[in-house]
């Protein structure tokens, strides 16, 4: 998985296809193969997720290419933007290890990935809001992405 902002054709088994000109996520990066090439294996053999991981080895390193490969198999999309836990849920995906990275940055964060909100009787207040309410981070599991 990779988000680029340069261009240029990918190394070597990528299968020499251009990298965005503008950022998103294309390929996996740990063995250097572009979506446009795992959705080719995947649509010539029939055998999806588990004969494009057969024939290039995406996914069994790091792991983070897994959901965005599955989104690109269901959209036919190979050209992907940078997704959260709930983006990739809101494709039937499971967001494996991303959701466990997003849950890290939020600690190291306080809380701040994304616009934070606390969530309960109908209203939705703003962090800074809470903050000043006298509210902590321990006192609103809610902030928390659902495991």
């Amino acid at each position: 998985m990779t988000t680029l902002s340069q261009t240029g054709p990918g190394p070597s088994s990528g299968g020499g296809a251009e990298r965005p000109a503008e950022g998103g996520v294309c390929r996996c990066l740990c063995f250097d193969v572009s979506f446009e090439r795992l959705k080719l294996i995947a649509e010539s053999t029939g055998g999806g997720l588990l004969e494009a991981h057969r024939q290039t080895g995406c996914g069994a390193r790091c792991g983070l290419c897994l959901p965005y490969i599955q989104v690109m198999l269901k959209t036919g999309r190979t050209l992907l933007p940078v997704m959260w836990a709930d983006d990739f849920r809101a494709h039937g995906v499971n967001p494996g290890r991303i959701q466990q990275i997003q849950k890290s940055l939020m600690e190291a964060r306080g809380g701040l990935v994304r616009k934070s909100v606390v969530k309960g009787a109908g209203a939705e207040k703003p962090r800074a809001q809470r903050a000043a309410a006298g509210g902590s981070r321990a006192q609103h599991s809610s902030d928390s992405p659902a495991s």
